[in-house]
């Protein structure tokens, strides 16, 4: 796969299905894979040619090459090796932190690994997840504080508990124990001023400042009397 090749070699369609054969054949493979396998294998090259110059591209390959993905799961393809090995290049491939949510994988057009995860997954998810070395409490706790209103709920339930006027600090949420609470405000709720205000419209509640001048105001009325 690695040998020059003619000027224009990999534009003709008939060349990359002849290089696409050959791929299959010297690796043994009874499919043709997708583009992350390909890299990984060594064959970039054919991966790129497929999407720069092969009309319908890996499908359309697939098809030609009578491996198309729905012989693969016909043939027990999703076993549990290969659920793991898809599921780490999409998130090489995506640059991706952590495995993504199914809803995000049906919009990367993922749907038949959504599939194979809830079919033949031990564990399915979280299964998933583990043996990936995540920390599946950790990622509910993430997804959980990524919803406004849990927030929300949260930060009255700390005015509450401690008898506080106004959001605290992120360094005293820290301090009782609510570190993902200021973080969560901070990555994905426009940080603390942001926050304050929009709490502030939401609840009716008055920040110090807008305190602070309703005193200055009544006592400077009080000293003009």
């Amino acid at each position: 796969m690695n040998k020059r090749r003619p000027y224009g070699y990999w534009t003709d369609v008939d060349n990359i299905e002849k290089e696409a054969r050959n791929f299959m054949n010297a690796n043994l493979l009874d499919y043709f894979p997708g583009a992350t396998e390909l890299k990984k294998l060594g064959a970039a090259i054919l991966a790129r040619a497929i999407y720069r110059s092969y009309p319908g591209k890996f499908l359309a390959v697939k098809r030609r090459l009578g491996k198309d993905s729905k012989e693969r799961k016909e043939n027990g393809f999703w076993s549990v090796d290969r659920i793991e090995f898809e599921a780490q290049a999409v998130i090489q491939e995506h640059n991706l932190e952590a495995f993504p949510s199914q809803s995000y994988l049906k919009t990367l057009g993922k749907h038949d690994l959504v599939n194979a995860i809830f079919r033949h997954y031990p564990g399915k998810y979280n299964g998933l997840r583990r043996n990936l070395g995540e920390n599946v409490s950790e990622i509910k706790i993430r997804n959980y504080y990524r919803d406004f209103n849990n927030v929300l709920a949260e930060i009255k339930t700390v005015l509450e508990d401690y008898n506080l006027e106004d959001i605290p600090s992120v360094k005293f949420l820290r301090s009782i124990g609510k570190s993902s609470l200021g973080l969560a405000i901070t990555k994905y709720h426009g940080g603390m001023i942001t926050f304050r205000k929009l709490f502030h419209e939401m609840t009716g509640r008055k920040s110090k400042t807008d305190r602070l001048e309703e005193f200055l105001e009544s006592y400077i009325g009080e000293q003009n009397e």
